[in-house]
C-alpha cells in the first residue's frame, strides 16, 4: 500500500521578512521613554503621566543639595541616552547645560517653567519694608510648590511625552486628566485651609516656598541671606522679626545645615521643623507641608 505524504506548505520569504519587521516594530515601540528629571516631584509628574511608557530618573537623590549638585558618571550615560530632559530651573543646570550641548547635542530639553511669572528669590535684608528682599538676578526656581503652577508644568510634560510616543497620546491624556484633578482638589484644599489667615507669616531657614506663600496670601520670612547664613547683626534682627511676628516655628531643609535656625528658635523659645520642597510624592507632601504651616500660624 503506497503512503502518501501531506508537503508542508512553503513559507513564503516574503511575509516571514514582514513578519520579522513587524515584531521587531512592535518591540522598539515598546520600549518606554527614557526620560531624565531634576528633582523627585517632577519624576513623580512624569510616572504619574507616563506609566509604564516611561523610564524617569531623577539628578538630585535624597538628602543632596541641588545649589551645589554634581551628576555622576551614571546619570551623565543615562541622559546621553535620554529622550528628554525636563529641567526645573536649579542652579546646578546653568552649570549642566553646557555641557548637555557639547556631548549631547541633540537632546531635547523641556523647561517647565516656560510660560510661569518667576518671583525674585527672597532673603532677609537690612532696609527694607518687610525684613527680606529680592535678588533680582536670581529668579526663585521653586515653582513646583505652588499646585496651580504644579498643574501647569504637568499639562507640558503630558504633551511632551505625547510628541515622544504619539501611539501613547490616550494614555498620557487620560493619566494627566486624573492627576489635574487630584491637583486641583489639593489647591481648593489649601486655600479654603488659610482662607481666614491672609498676610499671616512664617520663618523659614532656606527660601523654598515663596510660591505657595504667594499662592496662599502669606509672607515668607527667610533667615538665609543671599544663599548664605546670616551673620550676627542680621541674627539678631531675625529674632527681633520672630518675637514682634510671634513667630515659634522655624521650618527647615532636611538638605541644609540647621544651626542657625536651631540657634534663632532657641533664642525665641521655638522650635524646627523639617519641611521637603524636594519630597517625591507631591500630593501627600504637600497636604503635610500645608498642615504643618497652617500649625505655626494659627493664633
Amino acid at each position: 500500500m503506497r503512503t502518501t505524504h501531506q508537503s508542508s506548505p512553503k513559507r513564503n520569504p516574503g511575509l516571514w521578512a514582514l513578519s520579522c519587521l513587524f515584531a521587531l516594530s512592535l518591540a522598539v515601540h515598546a520600549a518606554p521613554l527614557k526620560v531624565m528629571v531634576s528633582i523627585l516631584p517632577q519624576q513623580y509628574f512624569v510616572e504619574r503621566i507616563g506609566g509604564d511608557r516611561v523610564e524617569a530618573r531623577t539628578l538630585v537623590q535624597p538628602g543632596q543639595d541641588p545649589h551645589i549638585f554634581e551628576p555622576s558618571p551614571r546619570q551623565m550615560v543615562f541622559l546621553s541616552e535620554a529622550d528628554v530632559f525636563f529641567r526645573i530651573g536649579m542652579e546646578f543646570e546653568e552649570g549642566l547645560m553646557p555641557r548637555l550641548q557639547s556631548v549631547v547635542p541633540d537632546l531635547k530639553v523641556v523647561d517647565l517653567r516656560d510660560g510661569i511669572e518667576l518671583m525674585p528669590m527672597a532673603c532677609e535684608a537690612e532696609g527694607h519694608e518687610h525684613g527680606h528682599a529680592h535678588d533680582h538676578d536670581m529668579p526663585d526656581p521653586h515653582t513646583w510648590t505652588d499646585p496651580a503652577l504644579a498643574l501647569q508644568q504637568a499639562r507640558l510634560i503630558a504633551e511632551t511625552l505625547s510628541e515622544l510616543d504619539p501611539d501613547g497620546q490616550a494614555t498620557y491624556a487620560s493619566n494627566v486628566r486624573q492627576l489635574e484633578q487630584d491637583l486641583t482638589e489639593l489647591q481648593t484644599q489649601l486655600k479654603e485651609a488659610f482662607a481666614t489667615m491672609p498676610g499671616r507669616a512664617f520663618m523659614v531657614y532656606h527660601p523654598s516656598w515663596g510660591y505657595l506663600a504667594h499662592s496662599l496670601g502669606l509672607e515668607q520670612i527667610s533667615i538665609e541671606v543671599s544663599g548664605k547664613a546670616p551673620g550676627a547683626r542680621q541674627l539678631v534682627r531675625i529674632i527681633d522679626r520672630a518675637r514682634a511676628e510671634g513667630i515659634r516655628v522655624i521650618f527647615v531643609q532636611p538638605q541644609f545645615d540647621q544651626r542657625a535656625a536651631e540657634r534663632i528658635a532657641a533664642a525665641i523659645g521655638g522650635v524646627v521643623i523639617p519641611l521637603d520642597p524636594l519630597a517625591y510624592d507631591y500630593i501627600a507632601n504637600m497636604e503635610t507641608v500645608a498642615a504643618e504651616i497652617r500649625k505655626a500660624i494659627e493664633p
